[in-house]
């Protein structure tokens, strides 16, 4: 009677512990950093804009202006990355093996990544801005579609006088080259 009531007890305990498990919703895991933050800071979204956030740490010297300018500066450079951006990038990859008694085998890789951005963002401001808990500042900077078409449309231009230049070059080369082969008969 003794060990049907232990039995009993443990499939009970058991049971209690995987109804207990089985009712618990799934846990996600949220920043505290980022309580009561703007959906902006995650998802930097502004009808007829292109925007992005940036963020600076509070300094030492509690400068509200300078962390400021360095969040604004952050955000304009992820504006511009987003507008243009050069990437070099190289991946290497080296194996080798040995094939004595104990053989090993030997991997290397090495990955290299480099971001170059080069943009003037005429018309760039800041739209809203929230101070974290702990005191990081989060700017939210937009730049108008019309703005960014404006870019778009000179840079264009300048690639196209660029090319024209690049031609007219190339004829006069060419030119320059059938007069000497003619001189030279």
């Amino acid at each position: 009677m003794l060990k049907t009531i232990k039995i009993l007890a443990a499939t009970f305990a058991v049971s209690l512990l995987l109804i207990g498990c089985g009712s618990k919703e799934p846990q996600t895991y949220v920043d505290p950093e980022f309580d009561g933050a703007p959906k902006w800071v995650m998802v930097p979204f502004v009808e007829g804009a292109i925007s992005e956030v940036g963020s600076a740490k509070r300094n030492a010297g509690n400068d509200f202006g300078f962390q400021r300018e360095e969040a604004m500066a952050n955000a304009r450079d992820n504006l511009a990355r987003q507008i243009s951006t050069k990437v070099k990038n190289m991946f290497k990859s080296y194996k080798t093996t040995t094939t004595a008694a104990d053989g090993t085998f030997d991997k290397t890789t090495e990955a290299v990544s480099k971001q170059i951005t080069n943009q003037t963002l005429a018309g760039s401001r800041q739209k809203d801005l929230w101070t974290s808990k702990s005191g990081t500042m989060y700017v939210l900077m937009v730049l108008d579609t019309k703005s960014v078409s404006a870019l778009m449309g000179d840079a264009a231009k300048s690639a196209y006088k660029n090319d024209q230049a690049a031609y007219q070059r190339f004829l006069a080369a060419q030119a320059q080259g059938e007069l000497d082969a003619e001189l030279a008969k």
